[in-house]
C-alpha cells in the first residue's frame, strides 16, 4: 500500500466500518451516490465559485452562481444510477438553495481563504485537509447543505478540528472560531442559514482528542484489520457499499430473509 495519508471522510469511513475503508480506499470502489450529495456538490461548486470571483476582485453574480450549479449537478458523473428523488425537483431545490445563500449569506463574509487543500503531518501521519472557507475575521467555516438541522452536529467536530489545526499549520495563526454553516434546503419555502459555532478556538484538548482518533485508526489500518464493524453499530444504513458491494451485508440480508 502506498503511504498512507488520511482525511476527515477517510477516517469517518473507517470509524463507521473497517470493511467500508477497505471497499473506498483499497479496491477504490464509487459506492452508490444520492441526490442529497450531488445537491450539495453543486451548491459548494456554485459558493467556492462566487467567493474567488470575489477575491479576484472581480463582479459575483448570482446567474454565474446559478450556470456552475447546474454544470456540476450531472447524475451520471455523481454515480448516481438510480435517483432516490426527483432529479428535476431536486435540481430546483439546489438552485434555490444556491440563490439563498449567495443573496442572503454572502453578502456578509469577507473571504480570505477559499477551497484551501493540503497535507499536513500530525504526530507521524500523513492528513489531508481541504477548507471551505475562512472569512477576514479568522474564522474557519464549513459548508453543508441539509434537510433539517443535525440532531447531532457534534459528528462534525473532528472534520472542523482538523480544518482548524491546518490553518494553523498554513498561516502559524489561531483561528477565531470554527463554524458550521448549514443550509437548510426546503422544498417550498425559502431555504435558510443554520449556523453552529465552536464558540472559540479548538482547544489543546479537542486537538489531542483529534490526534487520538487519527493515530487510532492509522494503527487499525496498518494492521490490515478490515472487519466489517458496522454490521454491528447499524452503520450499514448509510454506507454507499451495502447494496451492491459488501458481501458481509449480503450475508446478514440472506440469514434475515
Amino acid at each position: 500500500m502506498a503511504e498512507l495519508v488520511l482525511s476527515a471522510s477517510s477516517v469517518d469511513a473507517y470509524q463507521n466500518c473497517h470493511y467500508r475503508w477497505y471497499l473506498a480506499y483499497v479496491e477504490t470502489r464509487p459506492g452508490e451516490q444520492n441526490i442529497p450529495a450531488a445537491i450539495g456538490l453543486g451548491v459548494h461548486a456554485a459558493v467556492e465559485d462566487h467567493y474567488k470571483t470575489r477575491l479576484r476582485g472581480e463582479e459575483a453574480v448570482l446567474a454565474t452562481a446559478l450556470d456552475v450549479f447546474d454544470t456540476t449537478f450531472v447524475l451520471e458523473a455523481a454515480g448516481i444510477s438510480e435517483p432516490s428523488e426527483d432529479p428535476v425537483k431536486a435540481r430546483a431545490i439546489g438552485r434555490r438553495v444556491t440563490t439563498a445563500y449567495i443573496e442572503d449569506v454572502a453578502p456578509s463574509i469577507e473571504p480570505m481563504l477559499v477551497e484551501e487543500a493540503g497535507e499536513m503531518d500530525v504526530n507521524g501521519i500523513g492528513y489531508s485537509v481541504h477548507i471551505d472557507l475562512v472569512d477576514a475575521d479568522g474564522n474557519v467555516r464549513d459548508l453543508k447543505v441539509k434537510g433539517s438541522k443535525p440532531r447531532y452536529p457534534t459528528v462534525y467536530a473532528f472534520q472542523l478540528n482538523g480544518y482548524a489545526l491546518f490553518y494553523r499549520y498554513l498561516t502559524g495563526k489561531v483561528e477565531k472560531d470554527v463554524m458550521l454553516d448549514i443550509m437548510i434546503r426546503l422544498k417550498r419555502d425559502r431555504p435558510y442559514l443554520v449556523q453552529i459555532s465552536n464558540g472559540g478556538p479548538v482547544t489543546k484538548y479537542a486537538l489531542g482528542l483529534f490526534a487520538a482518533r487519527l493515530e487510532e485508526t492509522a494503527v487499525g489500518i496498518d494492521k490490515g484489520d478490515y472487519s466489517p464493524t458496522g454490521l454491528e453499530t447499524g452503520a450499514c444504513r448509510y454506507c454507499p457499499f451495502a447494496a451492491n458491494d459488501c458481501v458481509y451485508y449480503a450475508a446478514m440480508e440472506a440469514r434475515n430473509a
